[in-house]
């Protein structure tokens, strides 16, 4: 790739290579997950029709990337992509029931999300008809904005139901990327997330000019040439992480749910609804949710009987009562140790959740507010916390506290 251009053209490679080296990353990264989410083999500047990434996966599917820090309806940069992906669909090396188009957009605008909105619809209507119907008028437009980029052979509404199919839209600026992915695309090393993510990135930066292939072996032994102190780390064994999880949750595990002394549990409504919300919900940013109620009105039975629920289901959870376990807390590495977990719970959590849904309960967060705690800094660094394990996809996070505690303290 030519490095001649302006500030923007040199902030548009740097975007690309970012985006090939969180997957490279991926790559790296020896944790268990299923053969469609292994990285087998990354290819930059790829000689494909979509040259900028080719992903290649252990089920043997591919990711075609295009990525863009910045790019609209308007711009020439458009015609152009949507004729590279219009040459790739058609390439006989196409797999249509396996194979992916990948738009990553560093940029958001409003067309954005209906380019994306447009392509999910496509790729649930099995007819043509089923397919407009459930567009918009601002996706119809898109639409047209489209097709004359494509190539006139056999450019039928089948066919752009078919390609808009295979397209996904992802949009995520740098800065979220280096925020956000680089801790959990990252393999474990001796080294911080953000080290082995630069250096991953300087790499891209060189193979690029002769369209590198990358592949794990070839590339670990490079890396650990390049700067001999580079250790790579033996994950975590999954089934003691999970132990570890299990573990965790047995002092909310304990609290009675049943009348005295009888074996007499009464389901209520709204655990249904939190379970089928903890499992089902796939919004990314809407991964946090509270169960409000007065004090004494029974939430942590609520929460308990959650935890049991999905237990039963084979879900993995880490479930924490806040008020015996995270009490005194001055700093993040204090809680592996109150929590007494093998490994940091932030990679507990990141490693189980790269093979199935994690949920996290944390009851009586309440308990260590303005109202009851006496040291404020324990609910700073608990809600820390939270945000980071948010950030971490297929994670859902419940927490339990009184209204009134919501109500009042800031912070909740």
């Amino acid at each position: 790739m030519s490095e001649a251009g302006g500030p923007t053209a040199q902030s548009g490679i740097l975007y690309q290579n970012s985006v090939a080296a969180l997957y490279l990353g991926r790559l790296l990264d020896t944790s268990q997950r299923p053969d469609n989410e292994r990285v087998i083999q990354v290819r930059v500047e790829a000689p494909e029709h979509v040259d900028d990434i080719v992903v290649r996966f252990a089920d043997d599917h591919r990711v075609l990337i295009q990525a863009k820090e910045s790019i609209n309806s308007s711009s020439r940069e458009w015609g152009t992509m949507w004729k590279h992906f219009d040459q790739q669909f058609r390439d006989k090396a196409f797999q249509r029931n396996q194979d992916r188009l990948l738009l990553q957009i560093g940029n958001w605008r409003d067309e954005h999300d209906h380019l994306n909105e447009m392509c999910k619809r496509a790729a649930t209507s099995d007819t043509v008809t089923k397919w407009h119907d459930r567009l918009t008028q601002a996706q119809r437009a898109l639409l047209e904005k489209i097709k004359p980029a494509l190539r006139p052979t056999g450019l039928t509404d089948e066919y752009l139901l078919q390609l808009l199919g295979c397209v996904d839209v992802e949009i995520a600026s740098l800065r979220v990327l280096e925020r956000d992915y680089v801790s959990y695309w990252m393999p474990q090393t001796n080294k911080l997330p953000k080290e082995i993510f630069r250096l991953l990135r300087d790499r891209v930066g060189g193979e690029s000019r002769v369209r590198g292939k990358f592949t794990a072996h070839e590339l670990r032994q490079s890396l650990i040439t390049e700067s001999s102190d580079l250790q790579f780390d033996i994950p975590a064994d999954i089934a003691k992480l999970q132990a570890a999880a299990l573990q965790c949750g047995s002092l909310l595990r304990q609290h009675k749910n049943t009348f005295a002394d009888t074996d007499l549990h009464i389901e209520r409504e709204v655990i249904d609804q939190i379970v089928e919300w903890l499992l089902t919900e796939d919004n990314i940013e809407k991964n946090v949710a509270m169960l409000l109620d007065q004090a004494g009105m029974g939430k942590t039975v609520v929460m308990r009987s959650v935890l049991g629920r999905l237990e039963v289901q084979g879900v993995d959870v880490l479930a924490i009562k806040a008020d015996q376990q995270l009490s005194d807390i001055t700093a993040l590495p204090e809680i592996q140790h109150k929590l007494a977990l093998p490994y940091p719970a932030e990679q507990i959590i990141s490693r189980l959740a790269k093979l199935n849904r994690v949920v996290v309960l944390i009851d009586q967060i309440d308990a260590l507010s303005l109202s009851l705690a006496h040291d404020q800094l324990t609910l700073d660094v608990t809600l820390d916390f939270v945000a980071r394990l948010r950030r971490i996809p297929n994670v859902r996070i419940l927490l339990s506290c009184r209204i009134f505690d919501r109500n009042t303290d800031p912070r909740l």
